[in-house]
Parts: structure tokens; sequence; C-alpha cells
């Protein structure tokens, strides 16, 4: 959706054992979530904000 807006802490996630979990109730997705509620189609869509802190934060480290 080109005209969506980020909306920090809407879905929280952890790993276990190498696996994302999704904490909570995430939203309404439509069809493409896998059997499971497998959401790994869009794991970048709901954390690209987490994603690019994270590479911000990694960069930082790695310039010092």
């Amino acid at each position: 959706m080109a005209n969506a807006t980020l909306q920090p802490g809407a879905v929280g996630a952890h790993c276990d054992r190498g696996i994302l979990i999704l904490d909570g109730t995430p939203p309404a997705l439509g069809s493409y979530v896998l059997p499971g509620n497998n959401y790994h189609v869009y794991d970048y869509a709901l954390f690209w904000g987490s994603i690019r802190r994270d590479a911000e934060r990694r960069l930082a480290a790695w310039h010092r």
C-alpha cells in the first residue's frame, strides 16, 4: 500500500530456536497468510521499521 503509515508496536515478535514468532493478534492480512498462520510473506512488510533500525545500529557499530 503506497500510503501506509508506520504503526510502532502494532505487531510484536520474538525468536524461538531460529523461528520468528508473532506476539499477540496480528492484523488481518488477507489470503497470503500461509497454512499454520505462517506470516513469512509479510516478514519485511510487518517489520521493516525494526529491520531498518537494526541495520543502522549495526552500521554505526561497524564504523566505530
